[in-house]
């Protein structure tokens, strides 16, 4: 089982466990979820994608957020911006690929 699952996943590196889900649905999601992180090493790397409906809250505490960046960045300039780390959601995989002699 762990064979083919690995085998689907370097098919596809860009997959979820809802699409493994699909391709395996005999195998539950949380045994996917086990075959993927403990048997092959997988890990997520980024958080995923926010949501295009926000709440007022939602809204405000972006706006603070902001506001709070630009008068940062107003008093401290271009070194603020050295110090701010961003990212997204991907699986990976520990494969070292062949260089081309």
């Amino acid at each position: 089982m762990v064979a083919s699952v690995e085998a689907k996943i370097l098919e596809n590196r860009r997959f979820t466990i809802s699409t493994l889900s699909n391709d395996f649905p005999e195998v539950s999601r949380s045994v996917l979820y086990k075959i993927v992180s403990e048997k092959l090493n997988f890990k997520k790397l980024c958080s995923p994608w926010v949501t295009k409906l926000l709440t007022e809250d939602h809204k405000n505490k972006r706006f603070e957020c902001s506001l709070h960046f630009l008068t940062r960045y107003n008093e401290e300039s271009d070194a603020m911006l050295s110090r701010i780390v961003t990212g997204d959601e991907k699986w990976g995989s520990h494969i070292t690929l062949e260089t081309k002699l």
